[in-house]
């Protein structure tokens, strides 16, 4: 017996010393097809980023997150959602090409109907026929809840049961089965509450067919326009702008070319109104935010500076002013407006700020030039806040 427990505990002891062997081994080129993306963020990050010395020291951190994971792991506190992943892929990510946003069904704590909030244009979501305001209460037969809601992003062919919203009378003023919240509670009831005749239902349509996800290429200028009043002087245009893109890489002028075709458009019209609409807008390229406002602000205005680029103390020789460049318009025009009027959102970010400064600073701002602003104020100052190389 003595002799067998000789035998048997060398063994462990052996095994202890492969392990430590093991463990001691420069295993990095084996762990950086999962770390490299990582490790190349951190790097940059460290270089390029405003706030490089907010980023927590890399032993503390995990490399092998998604890139969003991680580079939420590394933003600093004063970064208010200014630096984001995006994609340098030539074509984008398959999507249904439609955003929603949930509200709860009153009479039930887990299910919830979908309003259509955006529609991208030659997307399968606008073959199938969804428009801004359209309702999905069901998918594939199902109710959504948090479960199903992934159907709604990402798959195959669906069917969906859409309905649109109605005021209908409630003599007994009952709950209706079709009365929505949003996911924090809050009605989105919009009955007349002086006239208390009615409550909003989503009133059932039918179904309609969403073909499968596909990629889905956007051109930047969703929308244009121009509005004009009968029996008034009213010339109002009107741009939704979703991002700072110049062009593609086959035409990589092409969506500035836009711009610039809608400026002479509205000059010849002689617009004296201007909507911009930047609720989609999530930023992009300065020299499109330069091109834009050189179409937008007063004549006088141009060939001056209108924003600083500050960057961190390891790139400041980089600092400049960014200039209003009439040379920029290049077939354009500067439609000199007495008045502009610029919505944004909560998704309204980076240098889809910029144009708001064009009008809030002394002396350039003037009574007769607004913005709407649905999500608090900006200042001028955060123009120099994220990723000040503008790339990421």
């Amino acid at each position: 017996m003595k002799l067998r427990k000789l035998l048997l505990f060398p063994l462990p002891g052996l095994l202890v010393l492969t392990s430590l062997f093991s463990c001691g081994e420069d295993r990095w080129k084996e762990y950086y097809p999962l770390t490299g993306r990582d490790l190349w963020m951190d790097s940059l990050m460290r270089e390029v980023y405003l706030w490089y010395e907010d980023i927590p020291a890399s032993k503390g951190l995990n490399y092998f997150q998604s890139p969003e994971a991680f580079l939420k792991s590394i933003l600093s506190k004063n970064d208010k959602g200014f630096s984001t992943v995006d994609t340098i892929m030539d074509t984008p990510l398959p999507s249904y090409g439609f955003d929603y946003t949930l509200y709860k069904i009153a009479t039930s704590d887990t299910t919830y109907n979908a309003l259509v909030s955006y529609v991208a244009k030659n997307s399968p979501a606008e073959e199938a026929g969804l428009e801004r305001g359209s309702w999905i209460m069901l998918v594939d037969g199902d109710s959504i809840t948090k479960k199903t809601e992934e159907r709604l992003m990402d798959g195959g062919a669906r069917t969906l049961h859409i309905g649109k919203y109605v005021i209908v009378k409630d003599e007994n003023n009952e709950d209706t089965e079709g009365d929505t919240e949003t996911e924090d509670g809050d009605s989105e009831d919009t009955e007349d509450d002086e006239d208390d005749k009615g409550v909003g239902v989503i009133q059932e349509i039918g179904d309609v067919t969403l073909p499968a996800v596909r990629p889905v290429t956007e051109s930047p200028v969703y929308v244009n326009g121009v509005i004009t009043l009968e029996g008034t002087d009213y010339k109002i245009a009107y741009l939704a702008y979703n991002s700072f893109t110049a062009g593609t890489a086959e035409s990589n002028e092409k969506y500035n070319n836009e711009l610039r075709t809608f400026s002479q458009q509205c000059k010849q019209l002689n617009i004296n109104n201007f909507i911009l609409d930047l609720r989609y807008n999530s930023g992009g390229e300065m020299e499109c935010v330069q091109l834009l406002a050189d179409i937008l602000v007063p004549a006088d205005r141009l060939e001056s500076p209108f924003a600083f680029l500050q960057y961190n103390d390891k790139q400041s020789s980089k600092n400049r002013d960014l200039i209003l460049d009439f040379q920029l318009l290049q077939g354009g025009a500067n439609l000199n407006l007495p008045k502009v009027y610029i919505i944004t959102s909560g998704t309204t970010a980076g240098a889809a700020e910029l144009p708001e400064t064009l009008y809030d600073n002394s002396p350039y701002r003037t009574n007769n030039q607004r913005r709407i602003c649905s999500h608090g104020n900006f200042h001028q100052s955060e123009i120099s806040l994220g990723i000040t190389s503008g790339s990421m």
